[in-house]
């Protein structure tokens, strides 16, 4: 069966800039200034580019008004300092489910601001309080700070439930990419303490990357998507290994769990996970390497692949409608899975 790219994505991919990065002499400031960056730019600004980027992409369909939903900024005591964090809360008076939210970013760009509508959108549409971390970034700070803030903030929402949706047998891990590959280590670590899990919601995670990633070799036979979008689809092999660089040095410690969880020795007893991949991406096989894992440790999962969608295709919700649609799939089987009060074995 022929692949084939969302035709609006392909077209916004072919109105970007073609000049290569040169990774080799890349900094963080210049990666974070490159990252989208809708969110740095007044309503006016904000208004114009996106009805450009919209005429571009071909797009006419909207996206729901999340404005409903309440925002509270505040901080935690973490690790090494404050942690920022902000809360959504939907709309209802009832005990809900919490969410605690881990972004994306290859662990050295996104943060909150980055990530409001993507929460507003898990809130509504999972009908759970969600609890967006913003966790401390490489290189300033390496591995495992990011997973120490996080693990911290998991523990500090199970803590203090009452403060979100009050119902702690209702508390979910999510993130996606870099943050989907937090959110899955601090599933790992909750089981280890008994603390229970409702879900591990992991969109185009980052789940393994052990060996050599200075051998391409190595790293496409492992994993076939990692030959096969390589390059082309905005995150590139040479993009993940700058940005694995950043955060884990270290060759020789990336078999630990806490950053490659799909090197855990155990699967069992972990939480029942919702794992989205995208077609055209290097990380797929990881996203479908771990469902197959718990799968094999009987943990319920529900994999998806999304046709036609690259990675974060979170971020292109404003620009496609099949990207909006797969969205909104991902929080709609999430929500079912934190409804399922008779646990989550129902749901496949």
């Amino acid at each position: 069966m022929e692949r084939k790219l969302d035709p609006h994505i392909a077209r916004l991919m072919r109105a970007l800039p073609s000049k290569k990065s040169d990774w080799d002499a890349m900094t963080a400031e210049k990666v974070r200034d490159m990252a989208p960056g809708l969110h740095k730019l007044n309503p006016l600004a904000r208004k114009i580019l996106d009805a450009f980027l919209r005429l571009i992409a071909g797009s006419r369909h909207k996206i729901k008004n999340y404005s409903s939903v309440c925002v509270y900024d505040q901080t935690m005591s973490g690790p090494a300092g404050a942690l920022e964090i902000r809360s959504y809360f939907p709309l209802k008076s009832e005990l809900l489910p919490t969410v605690a939210f881990f972004h994306g970013g290859g662990w050295v760009t996104g943060d909150l601001d980055q990530y409001d509508l993507i929460c507003r959108m898990i809130a509504t549409e999972m009908k759970s309080v969600v609890v967006s971390v913003g966790y401390r970034q490489p290189p300033e700070h390496k591995f495992p700070a990011a997973y120490a803030d996080c693990l911290a903030a998991a523990l500090w929402t199970y803590k203090n439930i009452d403060r979100f949706g009050g119902d702690r047998t209702r508390l979910a891990l999510a993130g996606d990419s870099a943050g989907g590959n937090l959110a899955a280590a601090v599933s790992i670590e909750f089981r280890n303490r008994s603390i229970p899990l409702a879900g591990q919601f992991l969109a185009y995670p980052i789940l393994d990357v052990s060996g050599d990633f200075g051998n391409k070799k190595e790293i496409f036979d492992k994993y076939p998507s990692r030959r096969e979008n390589a390059g082309g689809y905005l995150i590139t092999i040479e993009n993940m290994i700058w940005h694995l660089n950043q955060y884990m040095p270290d060759a020789a410690g990336r078999k630990d769990p806490r950053i490659s969880p799909l090197k855990a020795e155990d699967f069992h007893d972990l939480a029942p996970a919702v794992i989205f991949t995208a077609e055209f991406d290097p990380l797929r096989d990881d996203g479908a390497a771990y469902a197959k894992a718990l799968e094999k440790a009987s943990v319920p999962v529900y994999y998806h692949c999304g046709k036609g969608m690259i990675h974060g295709f979170f971020d292109w919700i404003r620009y496609s409608a099949e990207a909006d649609r797969i969205s909104h799939e991902f929080c709609r089987i999430s929500a079912k899975l934190l409804y399922h009060r008779g646990g989550a074995t129902q749901v496949r």
